[in-house]
């Protein structure tokens, strides 16, 4: 494999701190607007999305 695709897939993977609070912020908002239901819908939603599919490039190699 050509070390620059490797290079790119490891930098595509690079997670920041300022990426990290705003997911945070993001969660810390919904939280203040939805209800209980809501919230509870929400994880059964992505819970089965998750079981059923892979969501991005997981399933690149």
């Amino acid at each position: 494999m050509n070390s620059s695709v490797v290079d790119q897939k490891a930098q595509a993977q690079t997670v920041t701190v300022e990426d990290v609070n705003r997911l945070l912020d993001l969660g810390r908002l919904l939280f203040s607007v939805l209800t209980p239901e809501e919230i509870g819908a929400l994880q059964s939603e992505f819970s089965m999305c998750s079981i059923h599919k892979k969501l991005g490039n997981a399933g690149d190699s």
